[in-house]
């Protein structure tokens, strides 16, 4: 009774999420939930999805040179990208993910698991991609501003995130964007040369935020 209480004021209040793990905020608690939890993306291979126009859009944009990937889940977004780049490093929280990632055996492909707050890469990178990523993060502009130290000079970091809030994801977001607080957040992160917009589904419908922000 009282957590039904304890959720019903936080979602008055606009904070939705209702995941005690990623509530308490330790990095303790955010592995222990992300270990248990899995993200099955082989939908994304499907050309015919209405997902998969967020992975075109990205996939267009990229071409030679190395890639950080934040937030790898099982895989399937980087054997796609794979082929784009000299040497792609992937990253997520999920011990299981990095595992069936390796299980792949892509060559060019390094898995590393931990938290994209402590990440520190061992050369800067062309392009970085984060996907659906983050509404997930408990500081999104603070991480923004870690990636674009990481960007080689004209590098390119590519963002989507959802366009609002779609049925199913409050219990892990930790935020929900518009266009407004989308941008808002890029410029607080330190970003200066950037181009934001809406990306359609297959149907149409503008389904998320998008962004590449460039390193002069």
């Amino acid at each position: 009774m009282i957590s039904r209480i304890r959720r019903a004021i936080r979602y008055r209040l606009g904070r939705h999420v209702v995941a005690p793990d990623l509530e308490s905020g330790t990095d303790e608690g955010v592995q222990r939930y992300y270990n248990s939890r899995l993200s099955d993306c082989s939908f994304l291979a499907d050309p015919a999805h209405f997902e998969r126009p967020r992975i075109d859009w990205m996939r267009a944009r990229i071409e030679g040179g190395t890639l950080l990937e934040i937030g790898c889940a099982d895989g399937t977004m980087t054997a796609m990208l794979a082929g784009k780049v000299t040497r792609l490093v992937a990253l997520d929280l999920c011990r299981e993910s990095i595992e069936r990632l390796r299980a792949r055996s892509l060559p060019n492909v390094e898995g590393v698991c931990g938290f994209v707050e402590h990440f520190s890469p061992r050369e800067p990178f062309d392009w970085i991609v984060m996907s659906e990523v983050v509404e997930h993060l408990r500081d999104p502009a603070g991480v923004v501003a870690r990636c674009l130290g990481w960007l080689a000079p004209g590098g390119r970091l590519l963002l989507s995130s959802p366009d609002g809030s779609w049925e199913g994801d409050a219990i892990e977001h930790l935020h929900v964007f518009d266009l407004a607080s989308w941008c808002s957040m890029l410029v607080r992160s330190g970003a200066r040369d950037l181009r934001t917009f809406k990306i359609k589904d297959r149907d149409g419908r503008d389904r998320w935020l998008g962004a590449e922000v460039t390193r002069d």
